[in-house]
């Protein structure tokens, strides 16, 4: 989840030319040469945003030298109830070696504690949203020049419109003000990386299905299969009419072994896209699992006729045919879209 960059160190001796070279460079960047379309949009037009908004309970981990990445990390992880701080995310995220953070390991880490990591849209608006709705958002900038960069995390706790400033957890400072505009830049420098870390079933207020659903399977390919259930079930609550959402949670309590909650969710699909072979299938396995041989032939058989050309369900239907069926008569079987051929 985001290209692999390392932070690194703001506090190198540089010799005087270098010294002349950057402070033309900061007279440049002063003189306005990069456009800030977002924050001036947003600060003409904040649409339903509140003015002004500030996470004080968020916590404030001040940076060791080099080690904005642990600190930031900590924070986030913090405010949903980790017991964690900065020194114990060093081993994890820290490389000696390049005096910085991986982006990839920071995200790792933050879903190694059980939590949902979710990478924001690439604008200002959705950052301001997340905040709006009670979460710090973990943000990555480059300080300096993409031709020199200088990385750094920090931790967006508020905004404050009025003055068009964003605030952050950041470095040494608990409490860092930032014009909106200047924030703007020094994000787009560093590729507008932004996440969330949020406890699994609660929803970023900006989240898309597509992408949550990678998130809640990121965090099932972790090894935390009942942590993801919840953000499946948190997800097909949300959007209760996407199919994706559904098939996934589905999926997921037939794979923990809920095979009547699996049904039911299989079920569900069938009755919005009666002609899916895909859930008639997935049902007929569920259906199986939870000792409805029968019922689970007649679904697997619909299946095939709705997909005949699909291999993993002629796969399925070989496997399920195969099984007693001399159980489960009492089985709900429901009818299929398709009948049988007569020949």
């Amino acid at each position: 989840m985001g290209k692999s960059v390392i932070t690194w160190n703001s506090n190198i001796d540089f010799g005087n030319w270098q010294r002349r070279f950057l402070a033309s460079c900061l007279l440049l960047i002063m003189t306005g040469c990069a456009a800030v379309p977002q924050s001036l949009e947003l600060s003409r037009e904040p649409g339903n945003l509140p003015r002004r908004v500030m996470l004080d309970e968020v916590a404030f981990f001040p940076q060791v030298k080099y080690q904005c990445g642990p600190a930031a990390l900590a924070t986030v992880l913090s405010h949903r109830n980790v017991d964690v701080v900065p020194e114990s995310l060093v081993e994890k995220v820290y490389i000696p070696e390049r005096k910085g953070s991986l982006q990839i390991e920071m995200v790792a880490t933050a879903r190694s504690y059980g939590k949902l990591t979710y990478p924001l849209e690439n604008q200002l608006k959705a950052l301001l949203a997340e905040l709006a709705a009670g979460n710090p958002v973990l943000v990555f900038q480059n300080l300096s020049f993409s031709i020199w960069p200088q990385w750094h995390y920090a931790v967006a706790v508020g905004y404050d419109l009025d003055n068009a400033e964003l605030i952050l957890r950041s470095g040494t400072y608990r409490e860092y003000r930032l014009p909106l505009a200047t924030f703007e830049r020094t994000w787009q420098r560093a590729g507008q990386w932004a996440y969330v870390v949020m406890p699994p079933g609660d929803i970023p207020v900006t989240a898309t299905p597509e992408n949550y659903l990678l998130a809640a399977y990121d965090l099932e390919r972790a090894g935390f299969n009942q942590l993801a259930l919840e953000s499946y079930r948190g997800a097909a609550k949300r959007w209760p009419e996407n199919s994706t959402a559904l098939m996934a949670l589905g999926n997921s309590e037939y794979s923990m072994g809920y095979m009547a909650q699996a049904q039911s969710v299989f079920i569900r699909v069938i009755q919005r896209h009666p002609e899916d072979g895909s859930a008639w299938n997935n049902l007929a396995y569920a259906l199986a699992g939870g000792g409805c041989q029968q019922a689970a032939v007649s679904a697997v058989q619909c299946a095939s006729r709705l997909a005949p050309t699909d291999n993993n369900i002629k796969q399925s239907l070989s496997e399920i045919s195969s099984m007693d069926n001399s159980r489960g008569a009492s089985c709900q079987v429901l009818s299929c879209p398709i009948e049988p051929s007569s020949q």
